[in-house]
């Protein structure tokens, strides 16, 4: 439904409208009316909205228009042949998955069949919208039906290509967006199992730090900066932002306390703290993250190449509760993990640290 015309004034809605063979009408996913074709009328019956019941006059029909008209109202519809869209070069180029500039929490889904998700991530949560959306190639235009702040209705194409789409939003608000890569699902999924690491269970003579070689390192670092990349299942890509780690230590007290910051725009905001000291993680083997168990040491000498410098880990799996964990320790800077995966399968939870480097 392109048109309306109602009490002297034309809306144009733009709601993909779906007239089924079996004499069901849905909007979106939700069926609204039973209709039939009556000579040149039209007849609707609704439970969903009792007004929109009744006769109305068919004043065009063809294979690419429907015009009719229900007391004093015109509707005007044009037909949307999804199959041979999805063949037309710029509708390929939409599909996928897109950032709006200037806002990093705020990324859209577009998906092959009409699915649309907005995901919009705040400091304290997120927040995720699901609607449907359509492309209009005779007027070069993308419609977006949800509930959503920025981008919802009739959108101009003003540029697309594979990387950036330009749009502007009820002939006023102009937008651009850059893609971001389409992820199915994240690359090394956890797998393992408690009952697995029972048996490999490992000890921690197998790992490479001790409290004493902590206190002796860690005074010399300041703040560590990591990448932390959240996989998103409904948007099909990876939530990317910056963290910082600031490290304080007191070798007096044998006190050492990181603390994690996040930004929101170029505030930054303390997230976490996490203190080893006496009577504090005394016995947590792995800080500054969770302590994990059982566990299993699978490398001694795994090497990651970071900002071309290459470093020496022990990775070691284990569980912290109910989450699969994935550690890489630097051999010779205790305190520090090149990379972290957190996974939760019952919570569809999937994390990646990425240490940036000295």
């Amino acid at each position: 439904m392109i048109r309306v015309e109602r009490n002297q004034k034309v809306d144009e809605p733009y709601i993909l409208t779906r007239f089924k063979p079996d004499g069901k009408m849905y909007f979106r996913n939700f069926e609204i009316a039973e209709w039939k074709k009556s000579g040149n009328q039209l007849i609707f019956n609704s439970k969903f909205d009792p007004k929109f019941s009744g006769k109305a006059r068919i004043l065009k029909l063809d294979n690419q228009e429907l015009v009719y008209q229900k007391g004093s109202d015109k509707y005007r519809y044009i037909r949307y042949d999804h199959e041979q869209l999805m063949k037309d070069t710029i509708y390929q180029k939409l599909t996928g998955v897109w950032q709006l500039y200037g806002k990093q929490n705020r990324i859209y889904y577009l998906g092959t069949n009409h699915e649309f998700s907005e995901k919009v991530f705040f400091i304290d949560g997120t927040m995720s919208t699901k609607g449907e959306w359509y492309y209009l190639p005779e007027q070069k235009a993308i419609v977006i039906q949800a509930d959503i702040e920025a981008l919802k209705g009739k959108s101009q194409i003003l540029f697309v290509n594979k990387d950036i789409l330009k749009l502007k939003n009820k002939e006023v608000y102009e937008y651009t967006l850059y893609r971001k890569k389409y992820v199915e699902k994240p690359e090394e999924s956890l797998t393992f199992t408690f009952e697995e690491l029972e048996q490999t269970n490992s000890d921690e003579h197998d790992l490479p730090w001790s409290d004493e070689a902590l206190l002796g390192f860690l005074p010399s670092v300041e703040t560590l900066y990591y990448s932390r990349e959240t996989f998103e299942k409904d948007i099909y890509a990876y939530y990317e932002e910056d963290i910082e780690l600031d490290v304080e230590v007191d070798t007096g007290d044998k006190r050492i306390t990181f603390t994690t910051y996040r930004f929101n725009d170029e505030e930054r905001i303390p997230e976490n703290k996490t203190t080893k000291a006496f009577l504090e993680n005394t016995y947590n083997r792995f800080f500054p993250q969770e302590d994990i168990g059982p566990f299993r040491v699978m490398s001694n000498d795994a090497k990651l190449t970071i900002d071309e410098k290459d470093y020496y880990c022990t990775v070691v799996e284990g569980f912290n509760g109910d989450d699969r964990v994935k550690y890489w320790m630097i051999n010779d800077m205790p305190g520090v993990y090149a990379r972290v995966i957190r996974q939760n399968d019952d919570n569809d939870y999937y994390v990646v640290y990425q240490w940036k480097g000295l």
